[in-house]
């Protein structure tokens, strides 16, 4: 008989055919991480995946096997189903899509998993009809994730002048190097040798960032970084 783990707490991340009648899921849960599993049976079961196989739903379930592609197996309801409106369902797509990239399957993640449920509720509570509503809790889970999978940059450092960020003043993120400010063409806080290319707002610097209105983005890159939401963002304000 395959060995049966506890059951866990979890999130559907995301899901795919299987065979003529299953699925194969990539669920979240808090002591085992990114998790795969068979749920044998599920397409031809459509009460069963309307009702409890969905995206944004708290699930307690029960997990079959050895390998690392285990079985699904009891599946309750951990609560209600968070409804997701507008905007805001795009969000948690890409929310999701983030987990599934990033994380390591196998490898507990209780923090995430934490931050992954404030996100959705705080999604929830959006009528989704503006994408400026995402901002500020799409954000604040890229800085939880990037902190967590030890990839966060010092946000308080300016790597040019070796010192603390300004107020007001936007910066870019380098890879390799940190936070450089960008100062607009003839600005007259530019001292000399500090980068010069880019224009706040429209201009394109090195490494391929274009600045825009506080975002930078990556030219050439195929799929969304979470470094780049908080690139160039302008200096939070002191207490």
């Amino acid at each position: 008989m395959a060995p049966q783990l506890p059951p866990q707490p979890a999130y559907i991340l995301h899901s795919r055919p299987y065979r003529d009648s299953s699925l194969i899921l990539e669920l979240l849960t808090p002591e085992y991480g990114r998790v795969g599993c068979v749920a044998r049976g599920a397409r031809r079961d459509k009460q069963r995946r309307a009702q409890s196989l969905q995206p944004f739903s708290p699930l307690l379930v029960t997990l079959l096997g050895r390998g690392d592609l285990k079985t699904l197996g009891p599946v309750e309801s951990a609560g209600s189903a968070l409804w997701l409106k507008g905007r805001a369902v795009y969000a948690g797509l890409y929310a999701n899509e983030l987990l599934v990239r990033l994380l390591a399957a196998g490898e507990a993640q209780y923090e995430i998993f934490a931050g992954y449920q404030r996100l959705l509720q705080a999604l929830e509570q959006l009528d989704g009809s503006d994408t400026q509503q995402l901002e500020g809790p799409l954000r604040r889970f890229e800085l939880q994730l990037l902190y967590q999978l030890g990839n966060c940059p010092q946000l308080s450092y300016c790597a040019h002048s070796q010192g603390p960020v300004s107020t007001g003043t936007q910066y870019r993120l380098e890879s390799e190097t940190g936070f450089i400010p960008v100062y607009r063409q003839g600005d007259a806080r530019q001292p000399g040798g500090v980068f010069r290319r880019g224009t706040a707002g429209t201009g394109t610097g090195v490494a391929g960032w274009r600045i825009r209105t506080g975002i930078a983005d990556q030219r050439q890159a195929s799929h969304p970084s979470p470094a780049g939401a908080i690139a160039g963002r302008k200096a939070p304000a002191e207490p």
